[in-house]
């Protein structure tokens, strides 16, 4: 043994030189005898590996020597632990890495560094994984637990190349562990190594022979025990389950969460562990539309989950009844808007519809008309009230339908009345038209008549046949728009007067008219439209 060698060694020197008894001179402390003077240190003649003696083997050397040189031999050194082994630091492993690679586990793991399958040959169940996704440099790692575990990020499924992806086949994200360096021993006996499209590139990925992860056994539950939490997604929602650990045989059961399926109703309720979304159909009436509880308004319907008004044209009364071109959406139905009540647009009533004296009607370009009946008259201009004002008849407006007013004499002093009203408007009279009526100015004159004998009715005398007549107005403006003419079988006179006003004519001279000869009055309006009122009239008069 070299400690053995060691003592001979200095027992040796101590016979065979030195400047003091027992103790050679090229050993002492101090170089050249017992006060140290001149001798060499012991380190600096022994190897370096027996420099410093283990406890209790030099009984001889001085405790400085003994404290600072090192004879421990290597092969008494504790080797590191093997790959595979947990560790805490690099210095607890023999390869000096100690790194946490069990999936998302923080337990570290002694590894050592590979280049294919091969490297790591010796080891247990270990397996070469790439430091980084297309490296050649790998690291010998423990079977991973992660394979086909539901995932959000790559780093759920551990801290080296685990792919967090929804690889063909699968119907929510997985795990996926990288096998380009190990090939099939990277994977479970039922899984395959196979190249798997990762954006633009293609990866060797473990996948499950399915090809459906949740579907399928995970990964190895030798170093996890605990269940893994799963998930199944789709349109409908998601539902969480567990993964739990199946023994004998040591992986990972297949995810034991049920498939979201659509609440058909707004009465259904969650399954446990799930978040469902609710079908269209449960959301799609008129107390329900679009969410639960949401109702519409009256005169709507859930179209397209939407409350909707249904008296546009493109949902006339009912969801999607579309009106063709033309037509308009009326009290839910399609019609083309030429009527008083829906003119040019649905609930566009003409002014005056329903109103006495009047009829309200949509022409052909859609446009509200109004029009009065025969002897009625829209004085105020304002449909909504009608033909508000009818002009009494008799008298009649041609001389034909003149008014008879009997017989008169020739006395001066017998004065005959006869009173009336001059009406006009800007309507069209029909139903039935008026004769004689104007649209110029926008009425009708009336015409009365009385039959002068010539004789006198006071006294036996002789007439001479002349006429005298005044006209008074009210209800009118000031401008002189009103006429009264007198017409005999000899003779014609008028006045003109305003709206608010009196006028007269009359004559002296004989033979104005003939005996027993029927003489006419004509009351009139002058002026044109716009003016438009009523007017009343008194006509006294003598013949």
């Amino acid at each position: 043994m070299r400690l053995l060698a060691l003592s001979l060694l200095v027992a040796g020197c101590a016979r065979t030189a030195g400047s003091g008894p027992g103790t050679p001179a090229d050993l002492a402390p101090g170089g050249s005898g017992p006060d140290g003077g001149g001798g060499r240190d012991l380190a600096a003649v022994l190897p370096a590996d027996l420099a410093t003696p283990a406890s209790g083997d030099l009984a001889t050397a001085s405790p400085g020597d003994a404290a600072t040189a090192d004879l421990a031999s290597p092969d008494l050194v504790t080797p590191g632990r093997p790959a595979g082994q947990n560790c805490d630091q690099d210095g607890d492993c023999a390869s000096g890495l100690c790194k946490a690679v069990v999936g998302s586990s923080p337990q570290k793991t002694c590894v050592a560094t590979c280049k294919s399958q091969q490297d790591c040959a010796a080891f247990l169940n270990l397996f070469c994984e790439a430091t980084a996704p297309g490296s050649a440099d790998g690291y010998c790692v423990p079977r991973s637990p992660m394979h086909c575990a539901s995932c959000a990020k790559d780093s759920d499924c551990g801290a080296l190349t685990e792919r967090c992806i929804q690889a063909p086949g699968d119907i929510a994200p997985a795990c996926h562990v990288d096998c380009a360096l190990a090939g099939a021993d990277a994977c479970p006996a039922d899984y395959a190594c196979a190249m798997v499209p990762d954006g633009n590139a293609m990866r060797s990925l473990c996948v499950p022979n399915g090809g459906v992860c949740l579907d399928a056994l995970g990964g190895f539950c030798e170093r996890i025990g605990l269940p893994q939490a799963c998930a199944r997604a789709n349109n409908a929602g998601s539902c969480t389950g567990q993964r739990p650990c199946l023994m004998p045989g040591g992986r990972y059961d297949k995810c034991g969460a049920v498939a979201p399926q659509f609440k058909m109703s707004c009465a259904d309720m969650d399954p446990a562990g799930c978040m469902e979304q609710y079908a269209p159909a449960a959301t799609s009436d008129k107390n329900n539309c679009g969410a639960c509880g949401k109702a519409c308004a009256q005169g709507q319907d859930c179209c397209g989950m939407a409350c909707t008004p249904l008296n546009t044209a493109q949902n006339c009364g009912a969801c999607g009844q579309v009106c063709p071109m033309g037509q308009s959406c009326c009290n839910g139905g399609c019609i083309v808007p030429n009527t008083p009540q829906d003119c040019g647009a649905c609930g566009n009533v003409c002014p005056g519809v329903g109103q006495a004296g009047g009829d309200a009607s949509c022409d052909g370009n859609q446009q509200c008309q109004f029009t009065c009946r025969g002897e009625n008259y829209d004085v105020d201009g304002n449909a909504a009230n009608g033909c508000e004002r009818t002009h009494v008849t008799p008298p009649g407006h041609t001389q034909k339908a003149a008014q008879p007013l009997g017989t008169s004499g020739c006395d001066d002093g017998s004065m005959t009345t006869f009173q009336g009203d001059i009406l006009s408007d800007s309507r069209v009279h029909v139903n039935p038209i008026i004769d004689g009526f104007d649209g110029t100015v926008g009425s009708a004159p009336d015409y009365w008549s009385i039959v002068g004998d010539g004789s006198s009715h006071v006294f036996p005398f002789f007439c001479i046949n002349n006429y005298g007549a005044t006209i008074t107005t009210s209800g009118g403006g000031n401008a002189p728009c009103y006429k009264l003419t007198i017409t005999t079988d000899s003779a014609t006179n008028s006045v003109v007067v305003t709206g608010n006003g009196s006028g007269s004519f009359s004559t002296s001279s004989p033979s104005q008219y003939s005996s027993n000869s029927t003489i006419f009055f004509k009351v009139e309006k002058t002026c044109s439209l716009p003016t438009q009122e009523a007017v009343h009239y008194i006509v006294q008069f003598h013949l």
